[in-house]
Parts: C-alpha cells; sequence; structure tokens
C-alpha cells in the first residue's frame, strides 16, 4: 500500500506550518512555500463532514474572528 494521499498531505501540511523545508509542496516562482504566521488551528473538512452550527468548532471560529477583529 502507498502513501495515503489524504493523511499523507495532511501530515506534510503539519509539517510544513512547523518549519519543514523537505515537503512535497511545490515552490512558486523559485520560492519555497511559505505559511502565514501565527497559525494555531487547522481544520480540515471532508465534502460530506456535515458541522453542527453551534458545536465546539463554530465556538471556536467565533472566537477566532472576535480576535481577528481586535484592535
Amino acid at each position: 500500500m502507498g502513501w495515503e494521499r489524504k493523511r499523507g498531505k495532511l501530515h506534510e501540511l503539519n509539517r510544513l506550518l512547523r518549519g519543514a523545508v523537505d515537503t512535497s509542496f511545490l515552490a512558486v516562482d523559485g520560492k519555497p512555500p511559505t505559511v502565514p504566521a501565527g497559525v494555531r488551528y487547522v481544520v480540515t473538512l471532508d465534502a460530506d463532514t456535515v458541522a453542527a452550527r453551534h458545536g465546539a468548532a463554530a465556538g471556536r471560529q467565533d472566537a477566532a474572528s472576535l480576535n481577528a477583529r481586535a484592535p
């Protein structure tokens, strides 16, 4: 069995977010892939995921949007 497509990419995304430079993400214009500073959470959803509107993730999203609007 080969490298799992979804799980493998998520693993590599986490490595990239932690500073790894040897991932399979492609360089753009000769520059290595970069991520925004200060990433704290990554939420992944499948096409068939049904998220509760007022669940725990919704609360985190609300808090994140409030923090983003803070002066």
